[in-house]
């Protein structure tokens, strides 16, 4: 007979589910139960026996007979008691681990004597022997089979796996040709197939689980949809690009490649130099800019016909000048066109600095339609001199009454001027939104009281009293100004913090600032792990000096006690002479009710009374310094620890000493406590500066009793901090 192939296997499995797939449906049968869980594997407790002779017996008869077997590894717990173990029973045990030998071990061990069996003599003795002999190889027995029949199931699950997996595909496949039923998932990702009544039925499995076909069809909606949004663009695109308007052109060349051309007084958006740029057919003034340059001519007047392209040329030659100053245009129309005597000088957007020669001005803004406020200002541009011109509001244009010059017949001009630029305009009691050096326009004629200020500066004379009238085309008012302020540096260390002078907040950690001759009030913001300074009040003078430091106080703070209220990590444990700290919560420090202060206290002393040497308690405290923390500064490390006269057994003398580490660095290593447990208080603790011990970063403090302790420490809390 020829041996069956895997490929053979595989459809008779597929041909069994789908025939049993068949009769289910027709009958509509109940789905049968889930199997029965394999019975867990069980493990006798082997007790020790009482008599030390046993014991030694039964230790050197399973090392004898499970060390024969392969299966059993040998294995001790922490306590170095040893037991023989299956890989199945260490799957799930915790507290033995697997010994493994170092070369040096197995070396040794292979010219090493066998350890012999204990001596025994009476026949009582060996019929134990044999009858523990017996126990110990039935129950190696008995345990390596549990262990082949644990093989051989995980070797049928495999198998399983397969199985149901194949399962799985065919009834997809069965159910996904039956009409009206769909497949549903729940929340551990079972699946079972429904019809709709079925599916409202039952409340657990509520999720649908598209098929391959609907995932496709989804997908390929989700494309379609993509593709027809390109398509509507493109056609928009080709539908805007299609429309042809009745266009004029215009070719502007010039000796310069760089300069901005104006239409109509309008910046013409997206022009490149040597290309046409498309006009309305008609009437247009052409003008082309450039910073630092003039144009010939200054502007020209074409006329384009439809589909007609004209051409013009501009010659633009530097400005050369010796005497120059700035002048500054603001106003809330960036569109709008800029007027210097008489010339246009482009918008405001693009040209509203502009550098012109020393001499007189009058600035004017046009914006169709509109009017600025005020309709014009005229003033005088001295060298290195910077004038701001601002124009605050536009209104519909109306017309007035004016004279031959262009100004109000009633109205006349007011210049006014400081040695300190930039100072507030006082006319008549009323503060104006200019600042010198500035032409106040539209003054009515007449007697006007003029003032100006600036904060921390003295003015002479405090106000000037001018006269109006039709004689004179401009007034002027000049004022002195003298400081009264200093310029200081206001900084803190060693951490940045907010600085408030008389109340206002005006900036973190270093500010340059300039204050009034006088007293003020210097206030410091909060920060994290550090004190402000106390209000302080300064006085600046003439020659005070220019620069005052202000120190924070480190306030950083960590405590520890035993009712678990630290705000830090506090872990308990032992220590044995390799002085590596052991954690645990069975052996190491205890805790106890301390009746003096109504608080519980750790007692430290030894960790094992029946080892030896019995180890020592510790705390093992763990603290973390920020980045920011200047270590500079002291750091103490505080500890309310008290002798006690609770001696150790077998012990007459009392000694409660206690050692202290630091990040493995050994601070004290025997300290006898200050005070007795008798003298217990917030006032009585031992003190240590610890700061040139720490870094930033995680950091591990050690306390724990010495080789030298004979009675125990209490230890109430433990604090970092401030000394």
């Amino acid at each position: 007979m020829a041996k069956k192939t895997k490929r053979d296997i595989e459809k008779e499995l597929r041909e069994k589910i789908q025939n049993e797939l068949h009769q289910k449906f027709k009958q509509t049968q109940d789905k049968p139960g889930p199997a029965s869980p394999e019975p867990s594997l069980t493990m006798d407790d082997s007790s020790f026996i009482k008599e030390q002779e046993e014991r030694l017996l039964r230790l050197s008869l399973e090392e004898e007979i499970y060390g024969k077997y392969p299966e059993f590894v040998y294995c001790e717990n922490h306590l170095n008691e040893a037991r023989w173990l299956t890989p199945a029973e260490l799957e799930g045990e915790y507290e033995f681990y697997p010994v493994e030998e170092t070369r040096f071990e197995r070396f040794k061990k292979r010219f090493s004597k066998k350890a012999s069996l204990p001596k025994i003599d009476s026949p009582e003795q060996k019929k134990r022997m044999e009858a523990m002999r017996k126990e110990i190889q039935e129950d190696a027995k008995k345990r390596i089979q549990q262990f082949e029949a644990r093989k051989q199931a995980m070797m049928k699950s495999k198998t399983s796996e397969i199985e149901q997996k194949i399962y799985q595909e065919e009834i997809d496949k069965f159910y996904s040709r039956k009409k009206g039923y769909k497949k549903y998932i729940n929340h551990l990702n079972e699946t079972r197939w429904m019809t709709k009544e079925e599916h409202k039925n039952q409340d657990e499995f509520i999720d649908e689980v598209e098929t391959p076909a609907q995932i496709w069809r989804r997908r390929g909606l989700i494309a379609l949809a993509v593709l027809g949004g390109f398509a509507l663009i493109w056609l928009v695109s080709v539908y805007n690009s299609s429309e042809i308007e009745d266009k004029a052109y215009v070719l502007v060349s010039s000796n310069e490649a760089k300069g901005q051309l104006y239409i109509d007084k309008v910046l013409a958006a997206g022009y490149t130099e040597g290309q046409v740029y498309a006009v309305t057919p008609g009437e247009h003034e052409i003008a082309l800019l450039r910073e630092g340059f003039s144009s010939k001519p200054k502007y020209q007047v074409i006329t384009a016909a439809k589909n007609d392209t004209v051409a013009v040329h501009f010659t633009m030659e530097a400005k050369e000048f010796d005497a120059s100053g700035m002048v500054r245009v603001s106003a809330p129309y960036p569109d709008a066109g800029i007027i210097v005597n008489g010339e246009f000088h482009g918008t405001l957007e693009n040209a509203g600095l502009l550098i012109l020669p020393e001499g007189n001005y009058t600035i004017i803004l046009e914006k169709p339609g509109y009017a600025a406020n005020p309709p014009q200002q005229t003033f005088r541009l001295s060298t290195c001199d910077t004038v701001e011109m601002s124009f605050t509001r536009c209104w519909l244009r109306n017309t007035g009454k004016q004279d031959s010059s262009g100004r109000n017949s009633e109205w006349d001009l007011l210049e006014v001027r400081s040695n300190i630029k930039n100072a507030d305009i006082y006319l008549d009691g009323q503060k104006t939104m200019y600042k010198t050096d500035y032409i106040l326009q539209r003054i009515p004629l007449g007697s006007h009281i003029v003032r100006v200020e600036k904060k921390g500066y003295k003015v002479y004379p405090e106000e000037q009293v001018v006269r109006l009238n039709r004689k004179e085309k401009q007034s002027t008012a000049d004022f002195t100004l003298t400081s009264q302020v200093r310029r200081v540096t206001l900084n803190t260390k060693p951490v940045s913090g907010d600085i408030f002078v008389d109340g206002r907040l005006l900036g973190n950690g270093e500010v340059n600032v300039s204050l009034a001759l006088g007293e003020h009030d210097i206030r410091f913001g909060e920060t994290t792990l550090y004190k402000p300074p106390a209000v302080k009040k300064i006085v600046i003078t003439e020659d005070s000096p220019q620069r005052l430091t202000f120190t924070y106080i480190l306030n950083y703070n960590v405590f520890f006690k035993p009712d678990q209220k630290s705000n830090t990590v506090v872990k308990t444990g032992y220590l044995f002479s390799d002085n590596i700290f052991h954690q645990s919560n069975k052996a190491g420090p205890e805790t106890e009710l301390n009746k003096t202060i109504n608080e519980k206290v750790w007692k430290l002393g030894y960790a094992f009374q029946y080892r030896n040497p019995p180890g020592e308690d510790a705390l093992l405290l763990n603290i973390f310094i920020p980045a920011n923390l200047d270590l500079s500064q002291p750091l103490a490390l505080k500890l309310w620890i008290y002798k006690t006269k609770d001696l150790y057994p077998l012990i007459l003398k009392a000694g409660s000493y206690y050692s202290v580490n630091i990040n493995q660095y050994v601070l004290r290593k025997s300290i006898l406590p200050g005070h007795s447990e008798k003298e217990i208080g917030n006032a009585n603790y031992d003190s240590f500066l610890i700061n040139e011990f720490l870094h930033p970063g995680n950091n591990q403090i050690l306390i724990k009793t010495t080789t030298s302790t004979n009675s125990y420490v209490m230890l109430w809390k433990a604090q970092v901090g401030r000394p």
